[in-house]
């Protein structure tokens, strides 16, 4: 892989939720900074509610956790904002584009750093639904479709082009990619997962990659780039090759 390749890659797989791009950290700096304003003020006046009634001490926990949930819904709606200006600005498309020629790797690199504080706030927290409930919130759009009564926060997944049915399973540690990045190209396209799609503990699914309904795609496993996963079947291997049709 080339030098052109996020600086993640270093680190680990390359998921849109562990970037970090130092030309963006003035984004990361306003989300801290608006996000922290009117925390900062509300906890002020908790405060002064601890220093003036004492019953307010059994009440610590319940304000440590309004701070905490206040922070995270002001960053997110920040954040929010910022990926509908820079998506009007240039909307995001699937396709294989050069990194060099176009301007789609630079403004992808953009809408991740975007979302990168959010979810940084959700994934080590307490509350492991939450990771769901933000992804949608950042994500959910016309690039992307996700069911709620899917099961995501066990695995690492991109933030765009994917589209989950329901009651579908993300499994632990397991890698959902609709990017790519080969040399000097960038490929962006669309992942589906149907209705009752697994994908298996430490599976990865390459970008373009279409799991049939009911389909399970086995632990440590590899699709190849816009592989069609027949319904009700299973599937194992690198690449992956269907095992059994019930």
């Amino acid at each position: 892989m080339s030098s052109a390749s996020p600086p993640s890659v270093n680190l680990g797989p390359i998921t849109t939720n562990n970037l970090f791009y130092s030309k963006y950290i003035i984004i990361y700096i306003l989300e801290l900074w608006l996000g922290a304003i009117p925390v900062v003020f509300w906890g002020y006046i908790c405060y002064l509610n601890l220093v003036y009634f004492w019953w307010s001490w059994f009440l610590i926990p319940l304000f440590a956790l309004e701070l905490y949930w206040m922070y995270i819904i002001i960053v997110s709606w920040v954040a929010k904002i910022l990926l509908v200006i820079v998506c009007k600005i240039y909307p995001p498309r699937e396709g294989v584009f050069k990194i060099n020629e176009t301007k789609d790797y630079f403004y992808w690199n953009l809408r991740t750093f975007i979302r990168s504080l959010p979810f940084t706030l959700i994934r080590y927290s307490a509350f492991p639904w939450l990771d769901f409930l933000v992804y949608n919130f950042l994500s959910g759009s016309k690039f992307n479709k996700c069911g709620m009564s899917s099961v995501m926060y066990d695995g690492w997944l991109d933030t765009e082009f994917i589209e989950t049915g329901n009651n579908c399973m993300i499994g632990l540690g397991s890698i959902v990619l609709s990017h790519y990045i080969d040399g000097d190209l960038f490929i962006l396209k669309k992942v589906k997962l149907n209705d009752g799609a697994i994908v298996g503990a430490k599976a990865i699914v390459m970008p373009g990659t279409v799991i049939g309904k009911h389909t399970t795609l086995g632990a440590a496993s590899l699709t190849e780039i816009d592989q069609q996963l027949e319904d009700y079947s299973i599937y194992m291997g690198m690449p992956a090759k269907k095992l059994k049709k019930p």
